[in-house]
């Protein structure tokens, strides 16, 4: 345990390390209330309009989310028109303290009116019968701890504070200072006793600017599936992923946990029929507001091109009109050859036969085939000089970080049982999805084994929709009938099944995920578990992002630069990036 003042006060020469992120915790100021000691929240309205600010202050995290998840990884790039504090980032240089999306202002600023709520609100008063001042401090709890879980994974470590930060007494006391792994233990504790609660039912006038109030209401089971596979204990992680698609908990009773919908294939084989079409519904969950109940289970609202001058998200006027690109982020060519080069399985039922052609269609394959689907991660568009400019189109009309979606639920699924000895499990989530009659037909009866099965493993109940979809079907055609998309016969003992199926997952989170503000963290998950390849000598995050930036790769050979250092604006007595005390 270490006093506050010792680990963040940037005045003390013994530390001079987080100062300035903890003092921004005495700014609690936002556009709807202001935050007293003596305020108790002992009405729905208290809460409500104390939920409302803390969302509002959310929406600041969710460019950073994307832009720190994706540009440090391999996946999204700069433009000739970048700003300098995007090209620091992409080049993982982060010797500027002033960069914006370096600040850890807005994550403590979120922490402390988290810890705030849950200090001062009654969850003993019931409305309608219901304990909804709990169901609200669950939905609080959680939004605390995935702010938690960024603040850790961007900056390697934080002091994890539970009481609201209001004086210079609270500064003083003790907190400990944690890692993801001891962070993952207390938000473990602190989150299980209300995972089985459901969310608030807001009505439609819990509104932030016009945004529901429920869409960033983020499931507990799945926050613990997150902290669990951080922690390496892949059977928990599993398990509270299970939950959810199986129904065993309903946080959000509207919700469905299905894959069998928004899936971008050929309606006509293109290699043997004139102008065949493509349904693109892979893009409808990006740009419907309606379809988020099928797949964006919780995202942040706000994202303002205009405001954060980004051009990515939904206004493409500037890159159109211009004889120059004026956007400022883009599809790396990494990203855009992942899609273009995979192979795409098209089974005709008619003459029973399979045929491979080119290209993703979570992609852009409007250059290879003229009638796919133009416009579902990033399009082409002109410039009045003459120039073809790729853009990123994933956002839709949404303006909306994806925090969590049905997807990444699946793959993370995926991750968990590979790990947990279970490959064709895994790989049968890839390629044909779950049921009970896919266990049995195509999972290796070892891994089932002969007892009673793990609650993670059961499959007897009925799907959402009535049907199931391999993720790498959403977008790479008949994946079921692709012989080439399996485990390969030669590899016999589980740990090389293991490592096999470990490498599809991560290809197919760049083809599911990509842009959305998670393969970072992902990449640096795998790094931790996998170590440096054998026979490269270097690490999957290092190797990956190499390919987009050799010289930023190289740097994320060394840990270190994993970590943003702590935003500190008052003079530092101390050397640059001093080590933050560990937890005694």
């Amino acid at each position: 345990m270490k006093k506050i003042t010792k680990i963040i006060g940037s005045v003390l020469i013994a530390c001079g390390v987080l100062f300035s992120a903890c003092s921004d915790m005495l700014d609690t100021d936002t556009d709807r209330y202001v935050l007293t000691e003596d305020n108790d929240l002992g009405s729905a309205n208290d809460t409500l309009y104390t939920m409302l600010g803390i969302l509002n202050q959310m929406r600041a995290l969710g460019d950073r989310y994307i832009v720190l998840g994706e540009l440090r990884a391999d996946l999204m790039d700069v433009t000739e028109t970048s700003t300098s504090d995007l090209l620091e980032i992409n080049n993982i240089d982060y010797s500027n303290s002033e960069n914006p999306y370096y600040s850890s202002k807005e994550y403590f600023s979120v922490i402390n009116n988290c810890n705030y709520y849950i200090s001062k609100v009654d969850t003993s008063i019931m409305i309608g019968g219901k304990d909804v001042m709990l169901m609200e401090y669950a939905a609080i709890k959680a939004i605390r701890a995935w702010t938690y879980m960024q603040l850790v994974l961007n900056y390697g470590k934080a002091p994890y504070i539970e009481t609201p930060i209001l004086t210079l007494e609270d500064m003083n006391r003790e907190y400990p200072v944690v890692d993801i792994y001891g962070l993952a233990d207390r938000l473990i504790k602190d989150l299980t006793p209300y995972e089985y609660l459901q969310y608030p039912d807001y009505t439609i006038t819990s509104r932030i600017n016009g945004y529901e109030v429920s869409n960033l209401l983020i499931p507990i089971s799945y926050l613990l599936g997150d902290l669990y596979l951080w922690k390496g204990d892949y059977v928990n992680a599993a398990t509270h992923y299970h939950k959810l698609f199986s129904g065993e908990v309903t946080p959000d009773p509207t919700m469905s946990y299905s894959l069998s919908m928004y899936s971008a294939n050929w309606d006509q084989n293109p290699a043997i029929t004139e102008n065949a079409s493509a349904n693109c519904a892979y893009s409808n969950m990006f740009s419907n507001l309606t379809g988020q109940v099928y797949s964006v289970i919780s995202d942040v609202a706000g994202l303002n091109a205009t405001t954060m001058n980004i051009q990515f998200l939904t206004n493409y006027s500037l890159a159109i009109s211009n004889s120059r690109a004026t956007y400022e982020l883009a599809p790396s060519e990494v990203a855009m050859n992942n899609w273009t080069s995979s192979r795409n399985a098209y089974w005709n039922d008619n003459d029973r036969s399979l045929y491979y052609l080119q290209g993703d269609l979570r992609g852009n394959l409007s250059r290879i085939y003229t009638n796919a689907c133009g416009s579902n991660s990033y399009s082409y568009y002109y410039t009045l000089a003459g120039d073809t400019i790729p853009v990123i189109t994933k956002y839709g009309d949404n303006n909306c970080a994806f925090l969590y979606r049905n997807a990444t639920l699946w793959l993370r699924y995926a991750e968990a049982v590979n790990r947990a000895g279970k490959p064709t499990v895994a790989m049968m989530v890839l390629k044909r999805g779950l049921s009970e009659q896919i266990l049995q037909d195509y999972v290796d009866p070892e891994e089932l084994g002969t007892g009673a099965r793990p609650a993670y493993l059961d499959f007897s109940y009925q799907l959402p929709n009535s049907s199931v979809m391999g993720v790498h079907r959403r977008g790479s055609g008949s994946a079921e009938q692709d012989t080439l998309y399996d485990i390969p016969a030669t590899l016999e003992t589980t740990l090389e099944k293991m490592d096999y199926v470990e490498k599809l997952i991560i290809e197919e989170l760049a083809l599911e995920t990509a842009f959305e503000g998670n393969r970072f963290h992902d990449l640096m998950r795998f790094a931790k578990r996998r170590g440096n390849e054998v026979g490269e000598g270097v690490n999957i995050l290092s190797k990956l992002v190499r390919q987009k930036n050799p010289a930023a790769g190289d740097k994320l050979q060394d840990e270190k630069n994993w970590y943003i250092p702590y935003k500190f604006i008052e003079e530092q007595t101390e050397p640059e990036n001093p080590e933050i005390p560990e937890e005694e």
